[in-house]
Parts: structure tokens; C-alpha cells; sequence
């Protein structure tokens, strides 16, 4: 039983630095969606002003104007990623946590494990943990496990 709360611990801290790391990738990519915004605000001020100048301006306006091309297409980037990465920490509060400790719970060496566990802490007479210890695996675990 310790193995599996064991297993079980170290899957839920793996999967808070997963979800921690993406949460830091996601401040990263709002700061950036907010820059790219600003900057797409003031590139359009300033093309703006400078489409009334001479013919030098013109090309101080062409170049401008494809700089704020850049950086449309990069703020576009950034919108996408950001959702995506908004998806995904979705996905792994919702599931992924779940997925794991189903994959591990499901795995055969783990029956074995559990099975051996469980015989030694009813041998000792500890049926009433051994209940209280399926209840709180049978929560997770896509397999039911029961006191038989």
C-alpha cells in the first residue's frame, strides 16, 4: 500500500510541475501576446503620421508597413499558442492526472503488488484500512478493486 501511494505521490508531483511549467509558458506567451499588441498599436500610429510625408517618407512608410506586417503575423502566432497552451492546461487538470494514474494503477506489476499488499495487511488484521485504502484507489482508478 505504500508503493502505491508512493506511485501515486510521485505521479501528482509530476504532474504539478507539468501543469506549473506550462502555467510559466502561458504568462510568457499573454506578456508577449500584450508587447505584440502594443507594438502593432504604435506601428500603426506611426505609419499613419507617415503616409502625409514626401517621398522619402513613402519609403519610411513601406518599411514601417511591412514591419507591422510582422508583427500582425506574430500576434496572430502568439493568440494561436496562447490558446493552445490555454487547451492543453485544460487538458491536464481535466484528464491527465486521471490518464496517469490509471496507467499506472492498470499496470500488471501493480496488481501483483496490491494483491501481495493486501493478502500481508489482512494476514495482520488490518481489513478496515484495507477498505479505506480501496476506497480511496477505486476513486482514480478506471479498475475497480474490491475486498474480496
Amino acid at each position: 500500500m505504500e508503493e502505491a501511494n508512493f506511485a501515486r505521490n510521485r505521479i501528482e508531483k509530476s504532474a504539478r510541475k507539468d501543469l506549473q511549467s506550462r502555467d510559466v509558458a502561458l504568462a510568457e506567451v499573454n506578456r508577449r501576446l500584450v508587447d505584440a499588441e502594443e507594438e502593432a498599436r504604435a506601428e500603426r500610429a506611426w505609419t499613419d503620421a507617415e503616409s502625409a510625408c514626401t517621398d522619402k517618407a513613402e519609403e519610411d512608410y513601406q518599411r514601417v508597413l511591412a514591419q507591422h506586417t510582422t508583427s500582425s503575423v506574430q500576434l496572430e502566432d502568439a493568440k494561436a499558442l496562447n490558446a493552445d497552451l490555454n487547451a492543453d492546461r485544460q487538458w491536464m487538470c481535466d484528464y491527465g492526472v486521471v490518464f496517469i494514474a490509471n496507467a499506472i494503477l492498470g499496470a500488471p506489476e501493480v496488481d501483483a503488488t496490491v494483491i501481495v499488499l493486501r493478502a500481508k495487511a489482512r494476514d495482520a488484521g488490518y481489513k478496515a484500512g484495507d477498505t479505506e485504502c480501496l476506497t480511496h484507489v477505486n476513486v482514480v482508478s478506471e479498475k475497480k478493486f474490491t475486498d474480496e
